[in-house]
């Protein structure tokens, strides 16, 4: 919500509270600022549905595919094929997740399961092939290549790291679960990061 509507929200709901008592029947100031602040909140709401919509692309969770699988939708027995190439292999107890977390580290990637089902990955090389919605994306490839993928997102694209960092930001929105697609670009224009968020909310 934009700060201005929050301002004139309040606003007209403390004036509100303050003429809420008048006959019955009667039609009052009170009755018309009421009136107001319905469409207000009603019209603030739209336009904040509207501005999420707009600002980054959805995608859905079987449209991204690591290594041919569509890894989001694909418990780890499915995955076991893939899995078996990793380097190395640590499981241990997440308190947070009430689970067993297994981390999968191939080359410079990550993949991490809780018991059965999938929750994070990290691609950081081109040891594992990716893509989304059909297109294949590459460590390393200019960020132009995310354009006609995901256009809201390319234009909604931020600054991260701080003010010494030269690094931005491309995020998507996962359909079907809480979780944002992101890619991690350095100040050349490169990806150089792609990640699916664990999907915990804050």
């Amino acid at each position: 919500m934009k700060p201005t509507a929050l301002t004139i929200l309040f606003a007209l709901l403390l004036f509100s509270c303050r003429n809420s008592e008048t006959p019955a029947g009667s039609t009052t100031k009170s009755d018309t600022t009421k009136s107001a602040l319905t469409k207000l909140i009603k019209s603030t709401s739209q336009q904040t549905d509207s501005l999420a919509t707009m600002q980054y692309d959805s995608v859905k969770d079987d449209n991204i595919l690591v290594a041919g699988y569509p890894i989001v939708v694909t418990t780890k027995q499915r995955m076991e094929k893939f899995l078996k190439q990793a380097d190395s292999v640590f499981a241990y107890h997440s308190d947070e997740d009430n689970c067993i977390d297994t981390d999968y580290h191939l080359k410079a990637s990550l993949f991490i399961y809780c018991n059965n089902s999938f929750q994070y990955f990290s691609i950081k090389d081109n040891s594992v092939r990716f893509s989304v919605n059909g297109k294949s994306i590459k460590i390393g490839d200019n960020v132009n290549v995310l354009k006609s993928v995901l256009p809201q997102s390319y234009v909604a694209q931020h600054k991260i790291g701080g003010d010494t960092s030269d690094s931005t930001l491309i995020e998507a929105y996962l359909k079907d679960s809480y979780r944002t697609l992101d890619f991690t670009i350095n100040g050349k224009n490169k990806i150089i990061a792609i990640e699916v968020s664990s999907g915990e909310e804050d």
